[in-house]
């Protein structure tokens, strides 16, 4: 029977790519390890509280269009309303009455 260390010394090739195989295979299940650990503590809390947010608060948001991009600011004073472009919003209804 040989040792290790004879195989190695009689396959450097093999040993080489069998340590390849080797490496990719533990940081594989590492990175497998570590997804399922942010999926449990950060995923499923965030898509938890994301529900009951949409639920409260209705969507979109009212700094979002439709399909959730954000939409430009304007404030109140005259200046900015009188800008080419600028929307008054005060008039629109509340979406989530």
């Amino acid at each position: 029977m040989t040792t290790i260390y004879e195989f190695m010394s009689k396959n450097p090739f093999l040993t080489f790519f069998s340590l390849i195989v080797l490496v990719s295979g533990i940081s594989g299940i590492v990175w497998m390890v570590s997804s399922i650990i942010g999926d449990i503590f950060f995923r499923l809390p965030n898509r938890v509280l994301r529900h009951f947010s949409i639920k409260k608060h209705g969507w979109p948001p009212l700094h979002c269009d439709a399909d959730g991009d954000l939409t430009e600011y304007y404030d109140d004073d005259e200046e900015n309303t009188e800008q080419a472009g600028a929307r008054d919003c005060s008039d629109k209804a509340p979406r989530n009455p």
